[in-house]
């Protein structure tokens, strides 16, 4: 039975593994996290705030922010996570996050960090950790040359052995 499996990136099928995937080549930018949850998903990125130390609020999402992933700054207060869930994006970057509001999300307190199964509708990733924290200077200025670029999102988190770390990857030639 034939299954249609979509790729977390545009590019080149380089080879295919039998019963198991293939692996495919691809060019672009890749932003790695320190902490994400939800699983893949991709939108067209979209800067929210103006500068890397702003705290994104509700009234800089609307509508036209479903199915987008949203760099939001230095900080993403729960109640602007929430009322982004509630319109549809698809994902947000953000330098920090408050550990309570993540306990508070998830439904337990996060303890060695396995994620990426939840079904929020919504993927998250933290770029620097909790607390109000400002995005990394040439990662909010990567994202911002990268505005109105399809990309790819995955806040699946291993803080383990076998580290695996949430992601955005924004293919381009």
């Amino acid at each position: 039975i034939a299954i249609e499996v979509d790729a977390f990136s545009a590019g080149t099928i380089k080879e295919i593994l039998p019963e198991e995937g293939v692996i495919v080549n691809s060019n672009g930018a890749l932003v790695q996290g320190i902490l994400g949850i939800g699983g893949e998903s991709h939108g067209e990125v979209v800067v929210a705030v103006n500068y890397r130390k702003e705290v994104i609020t509700k009234d800089m999402l609307n509508e036209s922010h479903a199915g987008k992933i949203v760099i939001a700054g230095a900080y993403l207060p729960l109640e602007v996570f929430k009322y982004a869930q509630e319109l549809g994006v698809h994902g947000i970057v953000v330098g920090g996050f408050d550990y309570d509001a993540l306990s508070s999300i998830l439904g337990y307190n996060l303890g060695v960090a396995v994620t990426g199964s939840e079904d929020l509708g919504i993927s998250l990733m933290l770029t620097e950790g909790f607390g109000e924290i400002p995005m990394a200077e040439g990662t909010f200025n990567l994202f911002k040359q990268f505005e109105g670029k399809f990309a790819s999102i995955n806040g699946s988190t291993q803080i383990r052995a076998g580290v695996i770390r949430p992601e955005v990857m924004i293919p381009h030639t």
